[in-house]
């Protein structure tokens, strides 16, 4: 019966990997209640698109040269060398996801090599890359050109080359460890080069890499003040293609439009930013646009949802290294600064969906797997009434907090629910409960039985989401590009909706944001939802409603509208 699980499991792992190459011109999957958890992919590929069809970076119309520079450079070299199309910048997306999978194994194998010799590292390993591997939320930002996958698959590859140097100087193998050390530097520099979000997990590393040195022992103090050295010397190199890129910016002229795109990339973050300083009655319109400062905000429940074993198990896992500093190595202190600054930096940001937030599902499925491998072996101990305590309390509290999420009238539009009045007590009821859960399944329950209870779960969350979300698959996208070209075969297109429609066309597209004296000239159709045409950013020019268009699968209408000149 063993053997016949494992071969089960095999089927199902290989299924999940096969079927990503099954459809590549699908829309993307429904991860959530909104599309902006998978929009944007013709933004992100506007200028190697206009670079390969058209001969020009279009610099002015592409904000993303500031945001994603290196991915734009390997989406460019990608489609030179396979061709053009949205299904081979899907292949390079599904390609950086497998590596993430498997770096995410070998850095969970790592963790629990330092944290027991009984603890079966290759099962933890495993059960990390099946963890990955399985969740539809990854699977479904896999199926996304936009960069995401792309700067994760670089962190994850930095970590786990932290991870490996450890291995490698616990063996006696302290120069090959300093190569090591080298190649993450490098590693933190171009992990923000492929898309600028990944600073947060520069900052994690740069910043556990100083702290690590004042709460570990003195072999560890020796070896880190040789390899600084060599981990500076990757950070410097990494600056030569920061400097490269920014040579060439010149050079075509974007540096220019550079205070712009900055303006557009962060706008979501300034004014949160500005309402810690600027009182609400001397900017009221700030404080419209500003929510409050939410330490929660990480938490939102479609995310969590989603992944409650992994959620649950990390949140243990967390505490517990917190409150052992006996269990604390480099490596974990990496992966915990990962979370711990994840969860600060999205209390800042306003604008936050699940893409945001998958930066930080690599450790926290490490962690995971570490604890679940740990319950399955009969090895978790906790010996302290005041460490039990405070676990039971902190899980309880944020469990908790997401199940408030989950229950209340704002879980269908992705909003967070502000603890306060009645909710407050709701939110009390619930942790108290979840918290006496955790307490009789970590401490009543045999670790094994916990382990296995885990599993079910795990497979009972996972494959429904799996069935629900395949059956309804669809191709509006692909369907409408083909029926705009086809229909208008020599429009210039330009709209919120026009860099998506267009990567499945020929057609020449602007992006309109802002509208360029170039755009202004050349472009005859808009395509965009209706409220934005008629209100929130309507066309600069004289326009005329053509027809509507319905993506019932992607709950989105949109209109085209023609430019009257």
């Amino acid at each position: 019966m063993h053997r016949t699980w494992q071969w089960l499991l095999i089927v199902i792992l290989l299924t999940a990997a096969v079927w990503r190459f099954a459809d590549l011109e699908r829309d993307p999957p429904l991860v959530s209640w909104t599309a902006t958890d998978w929009s944007d992919p013709g933004l992100y590929l506007y200028p190697a698109r206009s670079f390969l069809l058209f001969g020009d970076w279009r610099p002015s119309e592409a904000a993303v040269l500031s945001k994603a520079p290196g991915y734009v450079l390997a989406s460019v070299v990608w489609c030179e060398v396979f061709g053009y199309s949205y299904a081979h910048a899907v292949l390079l997306a599904l390609f950086s996801g497998f590596i993430t999978i498997a770096a995410v194994g070998v850095i969970a194998r790592n963790l629990a090599t330092f944290d027991d010799h009984r603890a079966s590292p290759n099962v933890a390993g495993i059960a990390a890359l099946v963890s990955l591997l399985l969740s539809y939320i990854w699977f479904g930002q896999q199926m996304v050109p936009r960069a995401d996958m792309e700067s994760i698959a670089i962190a994850a590859l930095t970590a786990m080359l932290f991870t490996q140097a450890e291995v490698h100087r616990r063996n006696g193998k302290e120069a090959r460890a300093r190569q090591l050390i080298f190649f993450a530097g490098l590693g933190c520099g171009l992990a923000p080069f492929m898309k600028n979000n990944q600073i947060v997990f520069t900052t994690a590393a740069l910043t556990g890499w100083i702290g690590s040195y004042f709460v570990l022992d003195q072999e560890w103090k020796a070896f880190w003040r040789k390899s600084t050295r060599n981990l500076t010397s990757g950070l410097l190199a990494s600056g030569i293609l920061w400097a490269g890129w920014i040579l060439w910016m010149y050079s075509i002229g974007a540096l220019r439009d550079l205070p712009l795109w900055l303006e557009v990339s962060f706008g979501g973050v300034s004014p949160v930013i500005t309402r810690l300083f600027v009182p609400e009655s001397m900017s009221p319109k700030i404080a419209l646009q500003s929510m409050p400062f939410v330490p929660g905000r990480f938490f939102e429940s479609n995310l969590l949802y989603r992944q409650p074993v992994e959620t649950f198990l990390c949140i243990v896992t967390f505490c517990r290294l917190l409150l052992d500093r006996k269990r604390w190595n480099w490596p974990t202190i990496l992966i915990l600064n990962w979370i711990f600054l994840g969860v600060v930096i999205m209390s800042f940001l306003e604008y936050n969906p699940i893409r945001f937030r998958i930066l930080f599902l690599p450790p926290a499925f490490v962690l995971a797997a570490c604890q679940w491998n740990e319950l399955r072996l009969g090895l978790f101990r906790m010996t302290s009434d005041t460490r039990r305590a405070v676990l039971i309390g902190v899980t309880g509290a944020i469990t908790g907090y997401v199940a408030i999420q989950l229950t209340s009238n704002h879980f269908l539009s992705s909003e967070l629910v502000p603890l306060g009045g009645l909710l407050f007590s709701e939110f009390v009821i619930f942790s108290l409960f979840l918290a006496s859960t955790t307490y009789l399944a970590l401490f009543w329950l045999r670790p094994r039985t916990l382990s296995l209870v885990l599993t079910i779960v795990f497979f009972g969350v996972t494959i429904p989401q799996w069935i629900k979300g395949e059956v309804r698959h669809s191709h509006e996208l692909r369907d409408i590009g083909h029926y705009i070209e086809t229909k208008y075969h020599n429009a210039i297109l330009s709209g919120g909706w026009a860099p998506e429609i267009g990567l499945w066309t020929k057609l020449d597209v602007y992006t309109g944001s802002p509208w360029t004296p170039e755009a202004m000239r050349k472009v005859t159709l808009v395509v965009d939802e209706s409220v934005n045409i008629e209100v929130t950013d309507p066309p600069p020019l004289p326009w005329q409603r053509l027809e509507n268009l319905e993506l019932p699968a992607i709950k989105h209408h949109l209109e085209i509208v023609g430019i009257l000149r």
